[in-house]
Parts: C-alpha cells; structure tokens; sequence
C-alpha cells in the first residue's frame, strides 16, 4: 500500500546502525511514503476524470430542451446506436495508437494499461512519441464536408464574436485564425466547434422567416452526432497524452486542455449541469503543464511556457506570438474567468490564484487578459475572487464559533478600498479620453460612417463595463460582509449607478459578458422601477437569453424578488 522496499530477512540491514546511515535512509523513506502518497492521489484524481468524461449513462439528456416559442424540437438522448457502423480511418489511428483500445464505449476499467500509464503522466518525455495529432491521423488532409466547413465559418463570423465578442486579436498576430489552425490539427477540437455552433444556430434565428424552425430541427438530428464525436476524442486524447506523460509534448497538451476548455464553454452554453467536471479536468491539466513546462531559474509562469510554445514553433517574426501562444494564451484566459466567476455560487477559493497575478503585468504587459474574455478589465475580476475567497474563509471559520468581526471587517476595508481606488481610476480615464485620429480596418469594413472615434468607443465602452462589475462586486463584498440589508446606502447608490451604465450598453453581446453583475444587481433592486429596469436589461439580450448563464442568472433574480422572507443575516449572495 506505502509502495516502499519491505526487509523480510532475519539479518538486519547494514544501514540499520542507530547513527547518521539509519537516520539518512529513515527520512528517504518517510519522502518516498510522502510522494507516493501524492502520485496515488493524482492517479486516482486522473481516472476519475478520465470515466468521468467516457461513461455518459444511457439514455442521459446531454442537451436541454429547447423552449415552446422558439422551436418544437425534442431533447437529443444520448444512447448507444444499435447498428454497427463502419470503422473510420481516424478510429483506426487511435486503436493503433493506444494500447488495448477496442471502442469508444469502453471505460477506463477496460484499459489494461491504464493504471499503469497513469503513474508516468508527470515523469520524464517518451522521445519516440509522435506528435498526437499524426498518431490519430488528423493533419490538414482530414476530409470535412460541406456542412461541416459552413459551421466552422458560421462559428468565426458569428458565434465566437457572440461569445468573446472583444476578442479581436490583430491580424498581424493572426486574428481569429488561431481557432481555425487548431481546428484543423485536432479533431475533438473541430467537432466541438461544430457542435457549438450547430446549437448556436438551432436557437439564435438566422432569418425571420419560418425557414428557421425547418433548419433548426436539422440540426439538432445532427447534433447529437458531433457532441458524442467530440466527447469520445477528448476521452481518447486524454487517455494518450496520461500514457505517454505531460513531458512527452507540450503541444499535446495544450491542444488537449484547449479541447477540454472549448467543451467546457459548449456545456456552460446548452446548461446540461456537467460543467464542473470538465472545469476540474482542465484546471487539473492546465497546473501539470504549468508544474512540468513552466519552470526556469527556479520559478514558475505561465510566460515561461508561452516562450517554449514559440521555441516549437517560430512565427514569422520574432516580436510576435505564434498559433500555439495565442491558442494557450486565449484558453488559459478563459479557464481563469471560469475559475474566478463560479467560485462565487460554489462557496469555495478559486483554484488558480497562485496564477493571477499573471493577470496583472506589473513591470511588463500582462500575459493574459480577462478583458478579451469579458470585455472588463483584469483588476475588479481579481476582486471579486477575492471576496469569494473572503466568503468561503468566513463560512469555514463560522462553522468553528471562533469568527472575529474585527477579521472580517479588516480584510474587507481593504478590498473596499481597492474598488474605490480602481473606480477613481476610470473616471479620471473617461475624462481624460480623446478620439482616435487614425482610422483601422474596422472602421472601413463594419462602421463606414463613424469618425474615426471607433476604438476609443469600445475602449469606453469597456470602462463602463469594468465599472459595473466594479458596483456588483462591492454590493458582493457588502452583504459578504453585512448581510442582507437592502436598505444599506451603498448597495443602494451602487444599484442606481449600475442602472445609469447599463444605459450606455447597447449590445446584447456586451450585455451577455455581464450577466454576474445583472444577477448581483438585478437581485438587490427594491422597487419595481428598478426591478423592471434589470428585467428590461435581461429580456434586451433576445434570443441569446437562452444560450448559456443568461436564462439562469434571470430566473435566480426573479426568484430572489418574489422571496419576501429573506433574512438580513441569514441571507448572503
């Protein structure tokens, strides 16, 4: 069980002298105890990842059913097919690839090797191993259909712009094409993307004539194809890349975390609740690339793995990123939020603070930015994994009977002072701000009328943004704090400033990156002008209310409005 060298002889060993020999070799063995204690815990951490991601039960609704005035189309069931179907060279790769593969149902108990590869995920490289993507055969050459490519266009000109719509990397870093050089070398990666923009299109009309409905049944016939595609290959890339270990390619494994964060956001968008697990499978991956990649001169970065990404793939000019940096760099961003955000309905620290400060630059530029995710700026989300950490410590220490106000209030002063200081920040920003005298190629291609002033609009409108977080997060920290007490002047001054901002927000894209401030917000609004005026923000966002949190926050609002026995100490956020 300890996993250490057992003595059965009836001679002592000769180290075993009561001096420095016996004493040397005891310590050895109380490390080894350790570090094997941390490897079980690791194996059993990536196999239970590895049967969650496979074994999706029979007859398990993996998509949400979709509501009666946008379309009657019936919930897709997930079940094994009953014909046997012909074997695809792809499929053929991959059982080629992996030791004892039979087919994509088969569990990880029915891996032989499994166990045993698993113990090597954090040793040393396998020099022979190919790259992933030629072990499954998945270079450029894989034949797509039709269908498939429309999808995968649909989803750069539409669906990528709805989710991340201030992800608008220079085409001198090349652009959005990061996604596209990834969708060609992986497949999971590729089916994800279809899937997600199949579902897009099966709810956000195209057109407003009845065409719509016709074609968003079709797809949702098709849809169930693509997610258990794209499911199946993040299951066998991960059985691949554990057997041959995170050292053996740190492209695998950044494609593969890629991979797993792209099904990350598709589950956050049809709301099928497994969302935590393939949170917890990429922010697992994404700690072993940082703990195996991202160390130098005995410290540890996510910049130092970006710089070996450009070691394995040189761009075409040494002051700019590759394909594979901006990929790491964009899905690490998101990771990041969705490791801030849901720590705050989760009751518990995010997971990646040893990360964050990352997200700050100090002397450089930051190596990530959260703005590209949701339009705000890195510092107020900071803040409020801050305050979810300040939440989750107060809850622990509550349950003990020892908590002290005087700790409470301490740490709370100091994040409170920090929002006041970021605030004062934008609003010398704002009154500071020119328009911009040089026109780009955006100003030509989307607002052929605008003068000139494009980028300092989205540059305000991104300040506006970071602002309501910033009132959101400190009604956050008040009734953290405080708890429930509507009638305390600053959620109230907060609450009317929001409103005000919410104003200047005019498109539901924008609107969709701030759902957790229209949740906060919209739930310590106490009149019905105020309450109509959230209501009003949220039924703005049209159809894209039911792609992702947007359905949720809204009815977590309107539940907490129509509750009339909220206690003000028993309640929090």
């Amino acid at each position: 069980m300890l996993e250490i060298d057992c003595h059965y002889d009836a001679d002592r060993p000769n180290w075993m002298d009561s001096g420095e020999r016996e004493k040397h070799i005891t310590q050895q063995i109380k490390a080894q105890v350790e570090q094997n204690g941390k490897t079980r815990r690791g194996i059993a951490l990536k196999e239970k990842i590895v049967e969650d991601l496979s074994n999706t039960p029979k007859n398990e609704q993996i998509l949400p059913t979709p509501k009666p005035n946008s379309s009657s189309i019936r919930p897709i069931q997930l079940r094994e097919s009953k014909e046997p179907q012909e074997a695809k060279p792809s499929d053929l790769a991959y059982r080629e690839g992996i030791s004892g593969f039979k087919s994509d149902s088969d569990s990880p108990e029915r891996f032989p090797a499994l166990r045993e590869q698993s113990a090597r995920l954090d040793t040393s490289p396998k020099p022979t191993a190919k790259p992933l993507c030629q072990d499954l055969g998945l270079g450029s050459e894989t034949p797509r259909s039709e269908n498939d490519m429309a999808f995968i266009i649909g989803y750069l000109d539409y669906v990528l712009p709805s989710l991340f719509p201030f992800y608008t990397p220079s085409i001198i870093d090349g652009g959005r094409s990061r996604v596209l050089v990834l969708a060609t070398k992986n497949n999971g990666f590729f089916r994800g993307i279809v899937a997600l923009s199949a579902y897009f299109f099966s709810i956000v009309p195209v057109s407003s004539d009845p065409t719509h409905k016709v074609c968003a049944e079709s797809i949702w016939k098709e849809l169930h194809t693509q997610v258990t595609s794209a499911l199946s290959t993040i299951h066998r890339d991960l059985i691949a890349v554990d057997g041959r270990g995170v050292g053996g390619s740190l492209l695998d494994s950044v494609y593969l975390m890629a991979n797993i964060v792209q099904y990350l956001s598709f589950e956050i968008a049809i709301r099928s609740g497994k969302w935590k697990v393939h949170l917890t499978a990429a922010i697992n991956l994404f700690e072993q690339i940082l703990q195996v990649h991202g160390w130098a001169n005995g410290s540890k970065s996510i910049r130092i793995v970006l710089s070996k990404l450009l070691n394995t793939n040189p761009g075409p000019r040494p002051d700019k990123s590759n394909a594979d940096q901006g990929i790491f760099n964009f899905f690490s961003s998101i990771l990041l939020v969705n490791d801030m955000i849901p720590s705050t309905s989760l009751g518990q620290p995010p997971k990646l603070k040893a990360y964050y400060s990352e997200l700050e630059g100090g002397d450089r530029p930051p190596v990530l930015r959260t703005e590209d995710i949701l339009g705000c700026e890195s510092w107020i989300l900071l803040i409020v994994a801050d305050i979810a950490t300040l939440h989750a410590w107060k809850k622990e220490v509550s349950k003990t009977g020892v908590l002290k106000t005087t700790n409470i209030l301490s740490h709370a002063t100091s994040i409170e002072n920090r929002i006041q200081d970021g605030l004062k920040r934008l609003d010398e920003l704002d009154a500071s701000r020119g328009k911009d005298s040089v026109p780009n190629l955006k100003t030509y291609l989307q607002y052929p009328t605008f003068p000139y002033d494009l980028g300092s609009s989205i540059r305000q409108a991104m300040d506006d943004m970071t602002s309501i977080w910033s009132y959101a997060a400190h009604t956050y920290l008040l009734v953290v704090t405080q708890g429930w007490d509507l009638s305390d002047t600053p959620i109230r001054t907060n609450t009317r400033k929001s409103m005000q901002l919410f104003q200047k927000i005019f498109s539901p894209c924008w609107l969709r990156c701030l759902v957790w401030p229209i949740c906060i917000s919209g739930c310590v609004a106490v009149n019905d002008d105020e309450r109509q005026a959230f209501r009003r923000i949220g039924s703005s966002m049209q159809a894209l209310q039911a792609f992702g949190t947007v359905d949720e926050a809204l009815t977590i609002m309107e539940t907490v409005l129509s509750n009339d026995k909220i206690g003000t100490k028993s309640w929090d956020i």
